[in-house]
């Protein structure tokens, strides 16, 4: 489910994760509640971006849209077996992103080895 929410925040709304519009398209398989809770909790992990402002959404980070493989340039060869807790589990092949991640990415998979 958290793919699938990941994958239709980054095709069809651009990036922005908004509650109401993955509610809509979602509703069958999470209720409002839990999805609420899930973008605070990615919130906090800063795998959503914080919005400017009270109108606007939170947006997917490149970090989480390559922990579920649909950032620019990556491949189907990740497996993510957690994103709730702070338990994530990745496993990746070596070499397979083309994209250039920025320096703050860069940093938090150093001091996190993943």
């Amino acid at each position: 489910v958290e793919r699938a929410l990941v994958h239709y925040a980054v095709k069809e709304l651009g990036g922005a994760f908004t509650v109401g519009k993955l509610y809509e398209a979602h509703a069958a398989d999470i209720s409002k509640y839990a999805l609420t809770n899930l973008a605070r909790a990615w919130e906090q992990r800063a795998w959503l971006a914080e919005p400017a402002s009270v109108t606007d959404p939170r947006r997917v980070t490149s970090e989480l849209a390559e922990l579920v493989g649909c950032a620019p340039g990556a491949q189907n060869g990740t497996t993510v077996r957690r994103l709730r807790r702070g338990t994530t589990a990745v496993r990746r092949d070596s070499e397979r992103y083309d994209v250039e991640l920025p320096p703050f990415l860069r940093e938090r998979r150093k001091e996190t080895g993943v």
